[in-house]
């Protein structure tokens, strides 16, 4: 690995960086980095930078033994073509490591601007792009059925021989596991700003707005382009808001953090969205010993009630997603020597 910073002008910076790498497995790859600040006045920056990655596949994604699990769907394929089966039924799901995964790659750039009239107060915003081929993902159990389960000779849907004058015999197991899925592409604004006000003899406080909205969110799964922004957990709106007090050898936080909804695993319905309160304050007894206590999920907030995908979402919330940990108090103590 290797970086260099170039100071191209007085505000003007450039970095350019690059590293290496070498798998025994997956051969060897190189990666750069371009990135620039730019100084255009004392109150406006712009900022921008471009690179790729790589990762290799992990054991567990190549090696994971046989699992078996379930999920409800309707043959749809035997209902039409012989009218049974026609109701929502469990089938058995074959979960697997795959050793012939490729490794995946990426391209990510990005571009975006601060404005510091003062010390008081900054806004800013950042656009991102991330663009990640052969990128590794389980199929949704419903896109596996779409796709192998209208043919009785599938060796991914298996089926066993159909009886009498039916064209289909019933499912006996669907195979499932890791992939390479094609291309997955993320679009998004970051948005942030922060404003410090003095109180004189009261301390000081700092507020503070993390925003960020999801543009897009695509995946390339068999020359398909799907589009996932607001379906089920990808919601399109997050933001965190931070309310920090000092004063002398006290300080304390407030943070609000917001999830915004999206739409449930079977698209008939919508996930509400969450919005949790941390608390906390600490007390600076000396340079060495400092503590503290908070409260996190103040009003002890449940997660938001979701049907899930029937496999990995049991307990009635998107996991991917929500926390469903409750109202809980802690104390610390911490010590620097």
């Amino acid at each position: 690995y290797v970086e260099f910073s170039i100071p191209v002008a007085d505000n003007f910076e450039l970095q350019l960086a690059g590293r290496y790498d070498s798998y025994s497995d997956f051969g060897s790859t190189t990666n750069p980095k371009v990135a620039f600040q730019w100084g255009i006045s004392d109150e406006l920056t712009a900022r921008g930078s471009w690179s790729t990655g790589f990762r290799a596949p992990s054991l567990a994604q190549i090696g994971l033994g046989p699992s078996e699990k379930s999920d409800f769907l309707v043959d749809s394929y035997r209902c039409a073509a012989d009218n049974v089966d026609c109701e929502l039924l469990d089938y058995n799901f074959i979960f697997s490591g795959n050793p012939d995964l490729d490794a995946e790659e990426s391209e990510t750039w990005n571009v975006g601007m601060i404005w510091a009239p003062s010390q008081q107060f900054d806004i800013g915003f950042d656009l991102f792009n991330i663009v990640q081929d052969n990128k590794i993902d389980s199929l949704q159990n419903q896109d596996l059925y779409d796709e192998h389960c209208g043919d009785q000779n599938s060796t991914v849907c298996v089926r066993n021989a159909p009886q009498a004058g039916e064209t289909f015999g019933t499912i006996d197991v669907i195979k499932s596991g890791f992939v390479n899925i094609g291309s997955q592409e993320v679009q998004g604004l970051d948005l942030s700003t922060h404003y410090g006000l003095e109180l004189n003899s009261y301390g000081d406080v700092k507020f503070g707005l993390e925003y960020s909205y999801l543009i897009s969110f695509e995946k390339e799964v068999d020359g398909t382009t799907i589009d996932y922004t607001g379906e089920y957990e990808y919601p399109q709106h997050r933001w965190l808001a931070t309310t920090n007090w000092m004063m002398d050898d006290f300080a304390a936080n407030l943070n609000l953090s917001y999830i915004g909804e999206f739409e449930d695993y079977n698209k008939t319905r919508t996930v509400d969205a969450q919005l949790l309160v941390d608390m906390s304050g600490s007390y600076r007894v000396n340079d060495m010993v400092k503590l503290s206590v908070g409260v996190n999920n103040v009003f002890d907030e449940e997660p938001s009630f979701a049907i899930g995908d029937g496999d990995a979402d049991l307990y009635g919330y998107a996991m991917g997603v929500h926390n469903p940990l409750g109202r809980y108090i802690y104390t610390k103590v911490t010590m620097n020597f």
